[in-house]
Parts: C-alpha cells; sequence; structure tokens
C-alpha cells in the first residue's frame, strides 16, 4: 500500500525548501517545454521575466531627442500585468493602422485571432507614453490609454522563443500614433527592442513584414534586418527577416553595474507555428510587421 501524504503539508519549491508558487510552477513547465535545448533555461528565465529594463541605462526607459521635440517614458511588462485598457488601446492602434494590409493579403483579417495572439502568455510589451500635451493631437484621447497626465503614444511587442531551435527575440508588433510619428520614436524603440533581446542572451532578433509594405521593409532593411531561411518563397504576401544581436554592447544600469547580470532560459513557438503577425507603422508607415510606423 502507498504511503498515505501527511494532511496539510506544503509542497516544496524547486530546491529551495519553500512553498510552490506559481512561478515555480511556470519555471518548471517551461524547462519542461525546453528540455534537451542547450538555450532552454535562458528562454524560461527571458520568458517567465517582466520587466527587462529595469537593469539597462534609464536612456532606454526615457527617449529623448530635442531637435526632433521628443520625450517619451518606455515601460515593459508581461501581458498579464498590462492594464486591459491599455490592451485595448494597443489594439485599436493595429486596427486603425494595419487592418488594410491584413484585409489585402492572403492572411485576411480576423479580429479575434489576432486578439488571442496580442494576449499570448508570454507576450512582453513596451508601452510608450508621453505628457498629454507633447503630442501634436490628443489622437489617442478618443480610444484608450490616457492616464492621467499621460498618454499612450506607441507599443512594440515581442516573443522569447525557439524558431526551428534558434533562440530569439520575436517582434510582433510595433505601432507609433500618427502624432508622434517622423520623431524617430521607431528608431528608438527598435533600440529598446534589440537591446532587450541581447541582454537576455538572444542571438538573434526576428520580424515578419508584409511585402506590400514597402516602407517598413526599407525601413528593417537599413536596421540590418535580412530576409532569413525560414522565409516564405518569393512572392509570397509576407516575409520573415532576421538580425543578429551577439555583436551588440549591453550596458548596465548605475546601480546594478556591480552585480552580474544573466538570465537563463529559453521558450518556444518556432516560425512553422506562428509566422508572427506582419504588421508595423514605425514613424509614419504601416510596417507589416504588425509593427507600428517608421523613421
Amino acid at each position: 500500500m502507498a504511503k498515505k501524504k501527511a494532511k496539510g503539508k506544503k509542497k516544496k519549491g524547486l530546491a529551495t525548501g519553500t512553498p510552490v508558487t506559481q512561478e515555480d510552477r511556470a519555471l518548471k513547465k517551461l524547462l519542461a517545454k525546453f528540455k534537451g535545448h542547450a538555450a532552454g533555461p535562458n528562454l524560461a528565465a527571458a520568458r517567465l521575466r517582466s520587466d527587462h529594463l529595469d537593469t539597462l541605462p534609464v536612456e532606454y526607459s526615457r527617449l529623448v531627442d530635442a531637435e526632433r521635440e521628443l520625450d517619451v517614458n518606455v515601460s515593459c511588462r508581461l501581458v498579464e500585468n498590462v492594464p486591459e485598457g491599455d490592451m485595448r488601446w494597443a489594439f485599436a492602434l493595429l486596427q486603425e493602422n494595419m487592418k488594410l494590409l491584413y484585409e489585402g493579403s492572403e492572411w485576411g483579417w480576423h479580429e479575434r485571432d489576432k486578439l488571442k495572439e496580442m494576449h499570448a502568455e508570454g507576450m512582453h510589451y513596451f508601452f510608450v507614453t508621453a505628457p498629454v500635451d507633447s503630442t501634436a493631437s490628443n489622437s489617442s484621447s478618443s480610444m484608450e490609454g490616457v492616464s492621467g497626465a499621460a498618454e499612450n503614444v506607441g507599443f512594440a511587442s515581442g516573443f522569447f522563443d525557439l524558431e526551428r531551435g534558434e533562440p530569439v527575440f520575436y517582434l510582433y508588433e510595433i505601432m507609433v500614433t500618427k502624432a508622434m510619428q517622423a520623431k524617430g520614436l521607431g528608431s528608438k524603440l527598435m533600440d529598446v527592442f534589440e537591446m532587450v533581446g541581447a541582454a537576455a542572451k538572444m542571438p538573434t532578433a526576428m520580424l515578419t513584414c508584409f511585402t506590400a509594405n514597402t516602407k517598413a521593409e526599407h525601413f528593417f532593411e537599413r536596421r540590418g534586418y535580412v530576409v532569413s531561411d525560414h522565409s516564405p518563397p518569393k512572392g509570397s504576401d509576407y516575409g520573415i527577416r532576421a538580425k543578429g544581436l551577439a555583436a551588440l554592447n549591453v550596458p548596465v544600469r548605475a546601480e546594478v553595474a556591480a552585480s552580474a547580470v544573466a538570465w537563463d532560459g529559453d521558450g518556444d513557438c518556432g516560425a512553422d507555428d506562428r509566422a508572427a503577425s506582419p504588421t508595423a507603422t514605425v514613424d509614419g508607415a504601416a510596417v507589416g510587421v504588425d509593427n507600428g510606423s517608421s523613421d
């Protein structure tokens, strides 16, 4: 007969002797998902960490360009920590910028599927906020996204994952409101995204871009994104682009410089499983990566 478990005993955490937490369970699940892959621990840790900006210098949390009258703040959160009002605002901006491109592609526009993708567990969001009076027009006040003296003016989202066995930080969306375009915000937000990927020890950043969105394609080309071998055959409605991050020099915020900053973790979703949404508007153009607008 099996030994009965003592009632009221709490399960022990991962090699800590402490009660099992929700984070313990999530880590265990991810480690099992990426079992056998060298990058598994890095991906799991990166996927579970909510704020990837807290160890980077403040210039990655506050984006400033005096000549272009740009002064905005950036926050990083896991989707489960993003207020639903902000998520509704992000979807409305994406729909405004990208719906026509989707409708003109073989993918089509499917609102329910897009919302499900945006709320995928483990998705990281980078919301850009500015003082209400800093934008040319209060473009987001007709939607949601206004909080106190600041309003949302852009966002990006990304997912730490495996693409055909390669660890990547996959860009799903990058969107900027019309009032904040042509200020260099799209480029600066991409700087943040890429630095977060490099700091999390992802060797590659990857994205999907509609081929009809030529301005977005040129934007990413200028940033060093090349057509990946994961990309579909020429003539498709979209392409997959990649950029190596290993050469980036990752700076550390002064107050944490004395501590070694490293993550061990892994994730998997793959281009075959997802072919992440091709949308982008980066500083002015619908970019076709589920990105917002470009410089």
